[in-house]
C-alpha cells in the first residue's frame, strides 16, 4: 500500500532540493514502523551521486520532550557519530563545534582511530535525516524554532529531511484566533507533504512473523489474523495497541497453554479456549492503551461482563435510557452477535498492571467457565440453556413447569453458586409465576439458602447491581441481592481472616520466607496491612524469640515497607511501630549486659523512627 509513497520520497532525495518533506497521520497507525522497516533499508541502498558509490547514511531524531535546539543538535551528532557518544563528547554547538570539544581526548588521536576527517563531521550532506515525534517536543521548544532550524539544515547545509508528525496536532499548536499561523510557518520549510494510509496487513503480518522461534503462538496468531486486522481497523488503526497487545498477549498464550495442556477435559476444546482468551485479552489490551480503563469505566466493563452471569440487563427489559456511553461504546466494537465474550478476571488484573497473571486463578476460571463444556453439561447448566432468554419461549407450557421445578430442586440442593440466586428466582417468578408459588416462601427458602451455604468468595458482586424496570417483584428481588452481597462480604472478611492466620505463621515459622514475600512486589503481602491486623501479644512474643541478626532484617523490612510513598492501605501500621518501638526501649532500658542485643534493639528503633515522619 505505500509502496508509491517511498517511490516518491526516494524521488526526493534524487532532486536538488531545498526544502524539506513531511508524512503526516495519526497517531500509532504505523509511520515510525514504516519509516525504521520499509523506507529507511530503501535509503541506504541510494548513492548520493551518479558515479560515486557512496550511499546515503539514515538517522532518526525523535523530538519527544526535547526542550531545545541545542538538544537536538546533540541528538544529531550522535545518532550520526555514535563513537563520539562512546567518546565522552560534549556538544556545545553545530557538528563542527562538537568535534572540538572532548572530555579528556586527544582530537587528531580520535579522528585516526575512527577514520573521519572534520570535512566528513561537518558534511550534513552524508544523511537523510529524519524528526519523528515533532508532535510530542516539548511545550518549552517552539515549533517556529524547530521549523527554523530545519529551514536552515535544508537551504544552507543540503540536507534531506523528512518529518514525521500528525499535522492536525501541529495546527493547532499555531493557529490562534482562527489565523492559520502553521500554514504560513509551513510553507518556508515543507515542500510536500506526504497522507500516510496504514498498511495494517502487511505491518501486523509483520509482527506476527517476529514471534516465529515460538512456533505454537506463531501459528495460533497466524489462525487470528484477519480477527486482529479487522479489531485495529475499528480502533483508528493503532497499531501501537497491536505490539502492546501482543507482548501481554503471549504471556496470556503460554500461561493458558500451559493450564490446558495439563486438563484432559480442556484440552479437547483447547482452540475455543484459546480463542475466548485471545477474544477477550485483544478489548482489554487496546482499551487499557488507549487510556480508557480509569476506575469509573473499569467498574462499568466489570459490571457489564459479570452482569451476563446474572442477566440484569438481559431480562428483555427495554435498558436503553439505563446503559453507559461507554459500555454502549465497548459493546459496539467489540460484540459479535454470532460470539459470547467470555471474562477473565486474572487476565483483565494482569494487562491493566495490578497484578501478575496468576496461573491457579487462570485454571479456576477455566474450571468454571468451561465445566459444561468439558463434561458435556452438568444438569444446571441444561436447565439454564433452557430456561435463559429467549430460548425459553419455545418450550411447550409442561416442559417450562418441570425445568422451572428443576431449578427449585437445584436450590433445595445447595447446587447453586452466591451469584445465581437472583437470576434463579427471577425464572423462577416471571411470566406471572407459572407454578403458582407463594413468592414469599420461595424469597425466604433462597435466602435461608445464601445465609447457611458455603460459597466461594465473588469478586465485584456488588459492582451497580440493577433490575430491570418492569420487574414484578422488586422488593423481594433486592432483598436476596442483599442477602447474596452481605453474605459475600463475609466470605471476603473470613478470607482476609484465613490470610491474615497464614501471614503470621509465615511469620511465626520461617521468618526468612516471610522477609522475602514481604519485599516482593508481586506478593499480595506488600500492600496488605497484617501488622496492624496481627494480635500484638503474640507478635511481641515471636518478636522476643527471633535471633539478632533476624531483628536486623525486621529493621531493614520496616525501612522499605515504610519508606516515603507509603502506600495508602498500610499506613494503619503506623499503631504496630510505636508499640514495637515502645517494647523495644524498655528492653534496652532492662538488658543493661549484653551490648550486641542493646546495638541490635537500637538498630530497629532508629529505622522505625526514620519513617514514623513519612505516615
Amino acid at each position: 500500500m505505500n509502496e508509491n509513497l517511498t517511490l516518491r520520497i526516494l524521488d526526493y532525495l534524487e532532486q536538488k532540493t531545498n526544502y524539506a518533506v513531511i508524512v503526516t497521520g495519526k497517531y500509532g497507525i504505523g509511520k515510525t514502523y514504516y519509516l525504521e522497516n520499509l523506507l529507511f533499508p530503501e535509503i541506504r541502498k541510494i548513492k548520493k551521486h551518479p558515479g560515486n558509490e557512496e550511499k546515503y547514511k539514515t538517522i532518526k531524531i525523535s523530538l519527544f520532550g526535547v526542550t531545545s535546539i541545542d538538544e537536538i543538535e546533540k541528538l544529531i551528532f550522535f545518532e550520526a557519530y555514535p563513537i563520539l557518544k562512546k567518546k565522552g563528547v560534549q556538544i556545545f554547538g553545530g557538528l563542527l563545534k562538537g568535534a572540538a570539544k572532548f572530555v579528556s581526548i586527544d582530537v587528531e588521536e580520535f579522528f585516526k582511530d575512527s577514520g573521519l576527517t572534520p570535512s566528513e563531521i561537518n558534511n550534513y550532506e552524508n544523511f537523510v535525516i529524519c524528526f519523528d515525534d515533532i508532535d510530542r517536543k516539548s511545550t518549552d521548544l517552539n515549533l517556529s524554532e524547530v521549523y527554523g532550524f530545519i529551514n536552515n539544515l535544508v537551504e544552507n547545509k543540503s540536507a534531506k529531511v523528512i518529518l514525521i508528525a500528525n499535522e492536525d496536532t501541529l495546527r493547532k499548536e499555531m493557529n490562534v484566533n482562527d489565523i492559520d499561523n502553521y500554514s504560513i510557518l509551513r510553507e518556508k520549510v515543507i515542500g510536500v507533504s506526504f497522507s500516510f494510509k496504514p498498511d495494517n496487513l502487511s505491518v501486523i503480518n509483520n509482527l506476527i512473523e517476529s514471534y516465529q522461534s515460538d512456533a505454537e503462538y506463531f501459528d495460533f496468531l497466524k489462525s487470528q489474523s484477519s480477527y486482529i486486522i479487522n479489531l485495529v481497523s475499528i480502533k483508528d488503526d493503532n497499531l501501537r495497541n497491536v505490539i502492546f497487545f501482543l507482548e501481554h498477549f503471549k504471556n496470556v498464550f503460554s500461561q493458558s497453554l500451559k493450564i490446558i495442556n495439563q486438563n484432559e477435559n480442556l484440552k479437547k476444546i483447547k482452540i475455543d479456549v484459546l480463542t475466548d482468551v485471545l477474544k477477550f485479552t485483544l478489548p482489554i489490551a487496546f482499551e487499557y492503551k488507549l487510556g480508557k480503563l480509569d476506575d469509573k469505566n473499569l467498574n462499568l466493563l466489570i459490571d457489564y461482563f459479570t452482569n451476563k452471569r446474572i442477566n440484569w440487563s438481559l431480562f428483555g427489559e427495554n435498558t436503553t435510557n439505563h446503559k453507559s456511553d461507554y459500555i454502549d461504546e465497548f459493546a459496539e466494537q467489540y460484540n459479535d452477535e454470532q460470539y459470547r465474550l467470555r471474562f477473565f478476571e486474572s487476565i483483565l488484573e494482569y494487562v491493566i498492571g495490578n497484578s501478575i497473571l496468576e496461573d491457579i486463578k487462570l485454571l479456576n476460571e477455566f474450571q468454571e467457565i468451561y465445566k459444561s463444556e468439558s463434561e458435556n453439561f452438568s444438569e444446571k447448566e441444561l436447565i439454564y440453556s433452557k430456561l435463559r432468554y429467549w430460548d425459553c419461549v419455545d418450550l411447550s407450557s409442561n416442559d417450562y413447569k418441570k425445568t422451572t421445578k428443576n431449578l427449585i430442586r437445584l436450590i433445595d440442593n445447595n447446587k447453586l453458586f452466591l451469584n445465581e440466586y437472583a437470576t434463579a428466582f427471577h425464572y423462577i417468578t416471571r411470566f406471572d409465576n407459572p407454578l403458582n408459588l407463594k413468592i414469599e416462601n420461595i424469597k425466604k427458602k433462597i435466602i435461608s439458602k445464601i445465609k447457611s451455604g458455603k460459597y466461594q468468595y465473588v469478586k465485584h458482586l456488588d459492582f451497580h447491581l440493577s433490575i430491570g424496570p418492569s420487574e414484578k417483584y422488586k422488593d423481594d428481588i433486592k432483598e436476596i441481592i442483599n442477602a447474596s452481597i452481605e453474605k459475600n462480604h463475609e466470605i471476603a472478611k473470613q478470607n482476609e481472616l484465613d490470610k491474615l492466620e497464614d501471614i503470621f505463621k509465615s511469620f511465626e515459622e520461617d521468618f526468612d520466607e516471610f522477609i522475602e514475600n514481604s519485599q516482593n512486589i508481586n506478593n499480595e503481602f506488600v500492600f496488605k496491612p497484617f501488622f496492624a491486623g496481627f494480635n500484638f501479644k503474640k507478635l511481641w512474643k515471636v518478636i522476643g524469640k527471633l535471633k539478632n541478626k533476624q531483628l536486623i532484617e525486621l529493621g531493614f523490612l520496616i525501612e522499605y515497607r515504610y519508606r516515603v510513598s507509603i502506600y495508602p492501605d498500610i499506613k494503619i501500621e503506623r499503631a504496630f511501630l510505636i508499640s514495637l518501638k515502645e517494647k523495644l526501649e524498655k528492653k534496652v532500658e532492662v538488658n543493661k549486659s549484653n551490648k550486641l542485643d542493646i546495638s541490635t534493639y537500637k538498630f530497629v528503633i532508629n529505622k522505625i523512627e526514620s519513617v514514623l515522619p513519612n505516615f
